[in-house]
């Protein structure tokens, strides 16, 4: 999506006029659902009369295009601006600029591609600009098709308008980032001529937006899904490009894993990211950047189902016992001798238990032993997909333990979405609608996602299998029906049945540990546990009657969940006050990580009619906003 594109005979118009940023606000407001923050607006009108001079004074053709706000296919990041037309050789031409306001910045010695500077009034650490307009440039290139069909040649380049460079500046000329100012140039305060001459370098000729076209909608490749990758990134090749906080995530941590195991001293880091941010990806490419550097390290989970699917997308690759080596269980280390791996990388550490074992009879603390059998422990965090009463991974838990044996804790965050098709606005309408926190709840027009609220789980059903071409998309329910174990390998024993609908199917099979990934899976019904920490292209979600609408609010019944649901399990035993309270959040997160694993949409059935209704209220576009929270306790 782009917010504005116009050619630039229209642009000029616009500047003269001053209407750039009133256009940008209203086309947000339209297309996204939102209003533009008052500082968003300010960042615009200050870089917009700086890079709009550069553009009058290029002479480039009128019919040239000029797009601002462009969203790159299957992230939440938006290009600030793109420089369309015709080469020499009449190839379609487009340059992508960064524009920053900062005043100055220093290097980050140690950490590829990062760099410090003055964010909001305080000192951040942050992706270099040339390696932000590269790694832009090059996510465009991979995710469109017709970028690459038709051969669009992409220059991305930053300019810093409020920069003031030395000859020697080592932002510009260091080392460390030489590479990456090759790829995408830096223009600072001074050296406007130098960016007209780069932009009429590659801009001889106007193409009446047909570059900007290509890009903003040309045909789309198949998103990347980690399982679908992981043979290739162990095998040393980059399948994803990482970008801005994960950059900044990624180079902390490698620089942490080296320094822990040159010296003396433990540490732990903290990443906190919701659902689609890329911590697993982090996670994977991590233990093959840090593996390849002779340090021992693990991928670490609680949940088995992403492990059982690398163990099948590697099977072949590698040997057993390597896999197995570098891909554990969070009850792995109940007898680990402190310091027996240089880094420990706990993926969905949400999920970790107190004790380990099929009984919970064993180890004292898997947060701690995760901590105490390595230098550095990293743990990749989002504290509401707790799904079950057992789940005691919280930060307060991981500082606790990291506290009591001396490791030096950092806390990093990433913030970028990169499922749900890029679109923050869908997981904060998530929160909203489920009234997990504080939330405004806009329209999902223009959110680029697709979601759909369905009336018969039949029609559901043939929506989802006719999206299953490939063998990305799988049906999901909350735990609200029984497993029956006689029927457990058997498909054609039908678990979840809705008789007003003639609707039956089974639960996944207990005899495949693989759900996600085997082909016949479209015929069964996943939980949580077989699907938390792995995606797909489309989800069909199945609410059960444990979440209804009553009243104006969203209501909650741990009643209604299934006998043989574990996730629950003790609730008894807490406080009467707690007891709703805990089961709320619980059957909440749940339903929010079963519709987030959707990369191009999620389309839901409730069992609850009023809640059906409510959903597909709040999804239209002429709803009127709604400001909603959770309910007190």
């Amino acid at each position: 999506m782009i917010i504005y594109a116009e050619t630039v005979a229209q642009f000029k118009e616009d500047l003269i006029d001053s209407t750039i940023d009133e256009k940008l606000e209203s086309s947000i407001k339209e297309y996204m659902g939102r209003n533009t923050p008052v500082s968003e607006i300010r960042s615009w009108q200050n870089s917009i009369s700086h890079v709009g001079n550069v553009i009058l004074s290029s002479g480039i053709p009128d019919d040239s295009g000029i797009a601002l706000e462009y969203n790159i296919p299957y992230t939440s990041k938006r290009v600030d601006m793109i420089v369309s037309g015709l080469d020499n050789n009449d190839k379609n031409s487009a340059i992508i600029i960064e524009l920053k306001q900062w005043e100055s910045a220093d290097p980050v010695p140690g950490k590829d591609g990062v760099v410090s500077t003055n964010i909001n009034g305080g000192i951040h650490e942050v992706a270099h600009p040339s390696y932000q307009a590269w790694s832009y440039a090059m996510a465009i290139r991979d995710f469109n098709a017709d970028v690459q069909d038709h051969d669009v040649l992409l220059h991305p380049c930053t300019y810093m308008h409020n920069y003031l460079s030395k000859d020697d500046d080592p932002i510009i000329v260091g080392s460390e980032y030489l590479g990456y100012v090759k790829e995408a140039p830096v223009f600072t305060k001074h050296g406007n001529r130098d960016l007209i001459d780069f932009i009429r370098r590659y801009i001889r000729k106007g193409d009446g937006l047909e570059t900007v076209f290509l890009i903003d909608k040309g045909r789309l490749r198949p998103s990347k899904s980690l399982q679908d990758c992981l043979a290739s990134m162990i095998s040393g090749n980059t399948e994803f490009i990482l970008l801005d906080t994960q950059k900044v995530v990624n180079e902390t941590i490698m620089e942490a894993a080296r320094r822990t195991r040159d010296l003396r001293g433990k540490e732990t880091i903290i990443v906190r990211g919701g659902p689609g941010t890329g911590k697993s990806v982090l996670a994977v490419n991590l233990l093959c950047s840090i593996t390849a550097e002779g340090m021992a390290t693990a991928y670490v989970s609680k949940n088995a189902a992403p492990r059982n699917v690398y163990n099948v997308k590697l099977k072949g690759k590698m040997a057993k016992s390597r896999v197995d080596n570098m891909f554990k269980g969070s009850g792995s280390f109940t007898e680990c001798p402190a310091d027996s791996f240089d880094v420990l990388l706990a993926d969905e550490a949400h999920r970790l238990n107190e004790k380990s074992g099929l009984y919970s009879n064993l180890g004292e603390n898997q947060v701690l032993e995760i901590i105490r059998s390595s230098k550095l422990s990293v743990f990749f965090i989002d504290e509401d997909q707790k799904v079950t009463l057992k789940d005691i991974g919280t930060v307060d838990e991981i500082r606790k333990h990291a506290s009591s044996m001396g490791s030096k804790v950092t806390e990093m965050e990433l913030d970028s979405q990169f499922r749900c098709s890029g679109s923050d606005g869908y997981l904060q309408w998530l929160d909203g609608i489920l009234e997990i926190r504080e939330s405004p709840v806009y329209s999902l027009d223009g959110a680029g996602y697709d979601f759909r609220v369905f009336d018969n789980p039949n029609e559901l059903r043939d929506v989802i299998t006719d999206l299953n071409s490939e063998n990305r998309s799988r049906l999901v329910a909350g735990y609200c029906w029984n497993w029956i174990s006689d029927g457990k390998n058997s498909s054609d024993v039908h678990d979840i049945t809705i008789p007003d609908f003639g609707f039956g199917m089974s639960w996944n099979l207990g005899s495949t540990a693989t759900w996600a990934i085997d082909p016949n899976s479209i015929n069964e019904i996943g939980c949580i546990h077989t699907c938390q920490g792995l995606e797909f292209d489309y989800v069909g979600v199945i609410i059960g009657p444990d979440m209804t609408y009553r009243d104006g609010r969203i209501v909650t019944d741990a009643s209604k969940r299934a006998k043989t649901d574990q996730s629950l399990k003790g609730l008894g035993k807490l406080p009467k006050d707690e007891q709703v309270k805990v089961a709320d959040r619980i059957i909440k997160n749940t339903y929010k990580v079963l519709m987030s694993r959707g990369m191009k949409g999620c389309f839901v059935y409730c069992t609850d009619e009023k809640l059906r209704n409510h959903l597909r209220t709040l999804a239209s576009k002429d709803h009127d906003t709604l400001s909603t929270g959770r309910p007190s306790q």
